[in-house]
């Protein structure tokens, strides 16, 4: 019994660390992101009445309807990220043992990539013939970070999924496996991940949570976090790429 009260108190202890790296992001990102309304010439004015930003006197947005922007992405994630290996570090006995930064072998990769790779082939044909299946928040990003192309794609293309593997795959990961078991932390960081995107619909967040499944399967196949990163960092890239060519 003690046994398991000190495994569950260290996976909530886990939890509350990945919340505050998600906390200091998101704040990071929302204050970028309000920096950035009247550079970008979304506004000449903005003002705060009743929960709500007024822009120009006239119209009026939430925060989830911010112009979200690479620096924001970039400086928020690169935070956050800070913080996951600064507490992994030193909970670890001054290694990063925790978090999973091994060498792997590219056989046991494989099959999980070509499995990737059919996944967005079914997604890109899906939003080709469903709408629903089509998300316009990475336009929305590269519209709010047209005038600095570089730091948007390194902050979305690298820094975001960088910072989400070592909190999901990572952090989260080793406590849920020595915990519950290997498949328990593949399906718990793979809900985890997909939550943390709910401003999508439930046909994105579908797909979303097959992502995370893929690579969850990668990070408990192989032993380490370097192939879920790298596939998730050159989907994003290429992501990031594909919406500036059709600015």
């Amino acid at each position: 019994m003690k046994t398991l009260l000190v495994k569950a108190a260290k996976v909530y202890g886990a939890l509350g660390v990945a919340a505050a790296a998600f906390f200091i992001q998101q704040a990071l990102v929302l204050y970028f992101a309000l920096e950035n309304i009247i550079p970008s010439g979304l506004a000449k004015t903005v003002r705060l009445k009743h929960g709500k930003l007024i822009l120009d006197g006239t119209r009026s947005v939430s925060l989830w309807e911010l112009p979200i922007a690479g620096i924001g992405m970039f400086w928020g994630s690169l935070a956050g990220s800070a913080i996951i290996i600064l507490v992994g570090y030193f909970t670890a006995g001054r290694t990063l043992s925790d978090l999973h930064f091994r060498s792997f072998s590219w056989r046991v990769m494989f099959p999980w990539v070509l499995a990737y790779a059919a996944l967005a082939i079914i997604t890109t044909v899906l939003e080709n013939y469903f709408p629903a299946f089509k998300s316009e928040s990475m336009t929305t990003m590269i519209q709010a970070s047209r005038n600095d192309p570089v730091l948007a794609i390194v902050g979305i293309g690298l820094a975001v999924p960088f910072f989400e593997e070592i909190v999901f795959r990572g952090w989260l990961f080793k406590r849920m496996e020595l915990t519950f078991g290997p498949i328990a932390a593949v399906l718990s960081t793979s809900v985890l991940f997909t939550l943390i995107h709910i401003q999508y619909n439930g046909a994105i967040l579908s797909v979303l949570f097959l992502v995370a499944l893929i690579l969850g399967m990668m990070r408990s196949r192989t032993g380490s976090i370097w192939p879920s990163i790298i596939i998730h960092c050159l989907n994003n890239t290429i992501a990031t790429l594909m919406a500036f060519s059709q600015m």
